[in-house]
């Protein structure tokens, strides 16, 4: 792609990084959690549609949760929906697709310098649940089609598209039914936060609740009671042990991360009155795990060690119930053609080359790299404390993603880029 080309796309991204703010503080706004994706949408599907793109509402069919690529959801899908975006107004036969989840994590604990879903600009950071995941990713592709559509409109002519999903950060059950129903792509791009570096792969991924259930008492009692909540300190220790076993002998490509198999106590509970000796205790956990386990491999090695720690005189029983992920590791050759291109067009226009790296988590690129007819990588703008108090993304980050993101696309589309079979991709 000539060098003229890329500057004006690149002044074109710095000329409406303005009014994309004002996007970003909007997606922001919307507490787009679990169950409420539709107004976040809703803002997504205005822009676009301003874009020229035709934004549809994509309905999920409550029957992929028994699909075995799926995860667990924890509510059903009458009234919530993927946003498709196409170029030509049709799916069939995308050269490219960008998917970005719409989902994001709670934000109810203590600790936020602001109200966590009123966004706040401060420098060169924009604070508010999900600015970093993976809202500004979302901006960074907006953006970028803005530029293009003003420097070089005509490749908006190509059969492309933005998928936004929902549920990404807990089934993926918004791609894997986006996917079964033919919405795929040679290329797919996923615009997560990942530091501008490129996102190869993530490990297998399993959440589990744990209950201990007993028939509890009065808190009078308590002396002559064993609670189970007394049982935490051993439950923790026996998780511990299973991460440490879990991370003995690291696999390749994951053998750089010190501990890529966490597992993680997300949630606590036990009882319902503080007189009354408990009559249960509930963990919700996430596990990592290697490729050589199954999901339900895990959850009965769960069920065996913790059984032991339960163990004992007292009428104690112990119930292992999957919720959420399900997910399967997945790996993206850095020598793929996708990996080499993507990083020449960084290189050749703007003298970098992004790192590549791994991960001990997973993204909705599992599906593609898996079982999609094409390649994908996640690539994103720079973002801090994801799923903590005060996330926030860099503004300028989005800024340079969305100028990587404008010239990739464009270098694609003309068929310049030698990707998979780059005669489907000719313009015209």
């Amino acid at each position: 792609m000539p060098d003229g080309l890329v500057r004006q796309l690149d002044a074109a991204v710095e000329t409406h990084i303005e009014a994309e703010l004002g996007f970003l503080r909007a997606l922001v706004s919307e507490p787009s959690t679990v169950g409420n994706e539709a107004g976040a949408i809703e803002v997504l599907g205005d822009r676009l549609s301003r874009l020229g793109l035709d934004p549809t509402l994509v309905s999920i069919d409550d029957r992929i949760a028994a699909d075995p690529l799926a995860g667990v959801p924890s509510q059903g899908y009458r009234d919530r929906h993927n946003l498709l975006a196409t170029t030509n107004g049709t799916s069939d036969s995308l050269s490219l697709l960008i998917n970005g989840h719409i989902d994001v994590v709670p934000a109810e604990g203590p600790g936020w310098s602001s109200p966590p879903f009123v966004p706040v600009l401060a420098g060169d950071r924009m604070y508010g649940r999900g600015a970093g995941d993976m809202k500004g990713g979302l901006v960074a592709a907006t953006l970028a089609l803005q530029a293009i559509s003003v420097v070089a409109g005509d490749f908006l002519d190509h059969p492309m598209a933005l998928l936004a999903v929902i549920e990404e950060e807990c089934t993926g059950n918004g791609t894997l039914s986006a996917l079964r129903s033919g919405i795929d792509a040679e290329v797919v791009l996923l615009p997560e936060p990942t530091n501008q570096s490129i996102l190869l792969g993530g490990i297998g991924i399993v959440w589990l609740q744990l209950t201990i259930n007993t028939r509890g008492g009065h808190a009078e009692a308590a002396d002559r009671l064993r609670s189970p909540s007394q049982l935490l300190s051993g439950l923790i220790a026996e998780l511990g042990n299973l991460e440490r076993e879990l991370n003995e002998s690291i696999e390749e490509p994951f053998t750089d991360l010190s501990q890529p198999y966490n597992v993680n106590i997300g949630k606590i509970q036990a009882g319902d009155w503080a007189s009354s000796v408990p009559a249960w205790v509930t963990l919700e956990v996430r596990i990592g795990f290697p490729n050589g386990y199954s999901h339900d491999e895990i959850a009965q090695l769960v069920e065996k060690r913790l059984g032991v720690v339960i163990a004992g005189p007292e009428d104690f029983s112990l119930t292992v119930t999957a919720t959420g992920f399900r997910a399967e590791g997945y790996y993206l050759d850095p020598a793929s053609s996708l990996v080499s291109t993507f990083s020449d067009v960084l290189v050749r226009h703007y003298g970098q080359r992004p790192a590549r790296e791994v991960m001990g988590s997973t993204t909705d690129a599992r599906y593609y790299v898996n079982h999609g007819r094409g390649e994908a990588l996640c690539y994103g703008p720079i973002v801090g404390n994801m799923h903590g108090t005060d996330e926030y993304v860099v503004i300028s980050s989005i800024v340079e993603t969305a100028k990587h993101y404008a010239s990739f696309i464009v270098s694609y589309l003309s068929g310049e880029l030698d990707i998979l079979n780059p005669s489907r991709m000719k313009h015209g």
